[in-house]
Order: C-alpha cells, then sequence, then structure tokens
C-alpha cells in the first residue's frame, strides 16, 4: 500500500523522508508517484531505471488485471486493461508485440498467401473445414483465415458449409 501513498493520500515524499523512511524508498516511491499531468509511458519509464520500483508495479499491475474482481468488463476497462499489459510488457522488457513472438504459436503468420494456397483453402472449405481447423493446417492466425474467407469471397460463391454453423 505505501506505493500509492503520495497519490491517494495527503503525504508527501518530503512528509515521508522526514518520518525517516530511508532515501531508497523514498525514490522508489518517487519513481511510483504517477502525477496526473504525466503521459502514463513516461511514468513506466521512470520506473524502468529503478529495480525496485519495477517489482513493486509489475506485482501492483498484476493485482490490477486480475479481472476476477470485476463483475463484468466494460470498454473502460478493457481499454485500461490493455494500457497495464502494455506498461507490464515494457517493464519486462518483453515486446507489446512481434511477429517473431506470433510465429511461434503462427509460424506462416504475416507471410503472403500463395495461389497454391488460396486454392487449398477454397477446397478445404467447400468440404466444409472450419475455421480452427484451417488456422491449424495452414499455420496462421484464426483472423487471417477469416480475412482471406472474405477476401476470396468463399461465403458469397460456395455458401456457407452446415460445419461453419
Amino acid at each position: 500500500m505505501l506505493h500509492d501513498v503520495v497519490e491517494d493520500s495527503d503525504w508527501t515524499l518530503e512528509k515521508l523522508a522526514a518520518e525517516g523512511f530511508a532515501p531508497e524508498i523514498i525514490e522508489v516511491l518517487r519513481c511510483l508517484t504517477h502525477a496526473e499531468e504525466e503521459p502514463y509511458d513516461r511514468y513506466i519509464a521512470r520506473i524502468k531505471g529503478n529495480p525496485l520500483a519495477v517489482a513493486v508495479k509489475l506485482n501492483d499491475l498484476t493485482d490490477n488485471m486480475d479481472i476476477r474482481r470485476l463483475p463484468y468488463l466494460s470498454d473502460k476497462d478493457v481499454k485500461r486493461l490493455k494500457r497495464y499489459l502494455r506498461a507490464y510488457k515494457q517493464l519486462t522488457g518483453e515486446p507489446t508485440y512481434s511477429v517473431y513472438a506470433c510465429r511461434q504459436e503462427y509460424p506462416n503468420a504475416y507471410l503472403p498467401w500463395t495461389e497454391a494456397e488460396d486454392l487449398e483453402l477454397t477446397r478445404r472449405w467447400c468440404e466444409g473445414a472450419t475455421e480452427e481447423e484451417l488456422s491449424a493446417h495452414f499455420q496462421r492466425k484464426p483472423g487471417a483465415i477469416r480475412s482471406r474467407i472474405e477476401k476470396l469471397d468463399l461465403e458469397r460463391l460456395y455458401g456457407k458449409p452446415d460445419s461453419h454453423d
């Protein structure tokens, strides 16, 4: 709770120092105190410079991202969670998104489609393969499969097979 004391109370860093908190703790609290007018990315960058502040903030973000405490997820919650996840990844050094990371799960992600793949996708679609099956077969993200089905206009040209309901 001490990490939020300056933001959430009348306490200041100066008062805490006068109460005898060690300079190292005051510095961690300075790093962790987010001023209202300060851009969030600048705040996170400041935290990155202090290993103890990083550890505290990662625990705070983990707690704040626990959706089990929310009755439902509003659009505002989703926006906040995305910001927290981006901050978490910045602090851990994990890229917020990378083709490399995506290709660990989907090796063909973001590669151009070939004519042969388009023909095979069309054939498998007409045979009733589900988007999940197509994703596994082509080793591409489900969204990429959906996009390609739409681009090739398969539903209009060949209908929607029963297995696609």
